[in-house]
C-alpha cells in the first residue's frame, strides 16, 4: 500500500525543531528519512563507514553515489537530503520568475533539498561540494530544469561548487561491487576477531597465489579450518578497508580470475 505524506506549516516547523537538517557527522539528521516519502520507488537505507549512522535514499542511483563517496579517501563528511533555506529559494524563484514548488494537494511551500553535501579534505584544508542526483531521462522535463536551476543559484549564492550526477557517472560495476563489499566494512566482534588473526595470511595468499578468488577462500578455510563463509566475510572486509587491492571497476566474481595476480 502506497505511503502518504501529508505536508503542513506545523510538520516542517517539527522537524525543525527535531533538528532534520542540521548536525555534523554521525549527528546530522537528513531532511527527508524513507519514512517520510511514499513507498513508490526504490529506497535504500546504508550504515556509513565514514559517518558511523544510518544513511537515507530515495532511489537506488542516489545509493550507488553515496557508494563513490564512501569509496573515497578524500570525502570525510556526507550529508544526503539537506535542506535548503525556503526564504532564499522563494526568493530565487522570484527573480527567475519560475514557480517555486508546493507539497502535493497543498499551498504549503516546498523545502528543498539537496540529495548530497559533501565535506572533502584537500592540501588547502577541506572544501564543500553539493551534489544533486538525478537519471539523465529527467533532465529533458523543463518542470525539473526549472527547479534545479533555484537549487543551482542557491549554492552559487553561497559560494559552493553544485554539480549533477547522473547514472552515467556510475560504473556498474562499481556500484554491484560495493553493494557486495559494503555491509562487511564493520564485522561481527567474533569474526573481527578472527580477521585480525587471519588477515596478513589471507593478503599473502591472495597476492601469491593463482587460482579464482572462490578457489583461495576454499584452500584458506581448509588451511586456517574456519568456514568458506567465515572466509568469504573476512575477504570481503579486507577489500573494503583496502587492504586487499581489486579493481573495483571491474567484476570481481568470485569465479573470475584472481585479477591481482600478475
Amino acid at each position: 500500500m502506497k505511503r502518504r505524506s501529508h505536508w503542513t506549516e506545523d510538520k516542517i516547523q517539527r522537524f525543525i525543531k527535531e533538528g532534520r537538517g542540521s548536525g555534523e557527522g554521525q549527528n546530522y539528521k537528513p531532511w527527508l528519512t524513507i519514512q517520510d516519502v511514499p513507498s513508490e520507488g526504490v529506497t535504500e537505507r546504508k550504515w556509513g563507514w565514514k559517518t558511523k549512522r544510518i544513511h537515507h535514499f530515495l532511489s537506488q542511483l542516489e545509493c550507488q553515489v553515496f557508494y563513490a563517496f564512501e569509496w573515497s579517501d578524500c570525502v570525510i563528511d556526507i550529508k544526503e537530503q539537506y535542506p535548503l533555506n525556503r526564504n532564499s529559494t522563494v526568493e530565487i524563484a522570484e527573480k527567475l520568475n519560475i514557480k517555486h514548488p508546493k507539497y502535493p494537494n497543498s499551498d504549503v511551500t516546498t523545502v528543498l533539498t539537496t540529495d548530497f553535501v559533501i565535506k572533502v579534505a584537500d592540501k588547502q584544508g577541506y572544501k564543500t561540494y553539493a551534489r544533486t542526483v538525478k537519471m539523465s531521462k529527467d533532465l529533458e522535463k523543463r518542470r525539473t530544469i526549472e527547479k534545479l536551476e533555484i537549487e543551482r543559484v542557491y549554492w552559487e549564492n553561497r559560494g559552493i561548487d553544485w554539480g549533477i550526477i547522473t547514472e552515467n557517472e556510475i560504473n556498474k560495476y562499481f556500484a554491484k561491487n560495493m553493494e557486495y563489499i559494503h555491509s562487511s566494512y564493520f564485522l561481527p566482534d567474533d569474526l573481527q576477531e578472527k580477521a585480525l588473526c587471519y588477515q596478513q595470511d589471507l593478503i599473502l595468499l591472495i597476492n601469491n597465489t593463482e587460482g579464482t578468488y572462490l578457489e583461495l577462500l576454499k584452500h584458506f578455510s581448509s588451511l586456517m579450518g574456519i568456514s568458506i563463509e567465515e572466509s568469504i566475510a573476512i575477504f570481503k572486509h579486507l577489500v573494503a578497508r583496502k587492504k586487499i587491492t581489486i579493481n573495483m571497476f571491474e567484476d570481481f566474481s568470485l569465479y573470475l580470475p584472481n585479477k591481482t595476480t600478475g
